[in-house]
């Protein structure tokens, strides 16, 4: 099993990183600004793209280390979603970009709301 380092700067952040696919000795390259989201399937993780999917052979939380804290929230213990690909938030559930309905898990619905809060417009209470 390849585990990936924790980046030591985001200043150094290239805006990708690679996986280690289920293929052996294939490495994808994984746009960040191309991720709509992530989803864990025990020892995988599928990543869904603008462009397609990625099957990871990585855990979930080792790939959330290499994405930006601020673009990149959990949302459910198998998901991990781009802040920026979110089109609506409904009886809690996240609607993708892509038309893909994410259940928002009880232990995350508070740290997820806290992320949205720093990109929400508000003015009226």
């Amino acid at each position: 099993k390849k585990i990936l380092p924790v980046p030591v700067s985001k200043k150094s952040d290239p805006g990708f990183f690679f996986v280690h696919t289920e293929t052996r000795g294939i490495f994808a390259r994984i746009e960040i600004s191309d991720i709509i989201f992530m989803e864990s399937d025990d020892n995988l993780v599928n990543i869904t793209l603008q462009t397609g999917q990625v099957t990871a052979m990585h855990q979930l939380s080792e790939v959330y280390a290499w994405l930006p804290a601020t673009q990149f929230s959990r949302v459910h213990r198998s998901y991990i979603v781009n802040l920026a690909m979110v089109d609506q938030i409904d009886h809690g559930r996240v609607l993708m970009k892509n038309g893909a309905r994410i259940s928002i898990g009880r232990k995350y619905k508070e740290p997820f709301l806290t992320d949205l809060r720093h990109i929400t417009v508000s003015g009226r209470s």
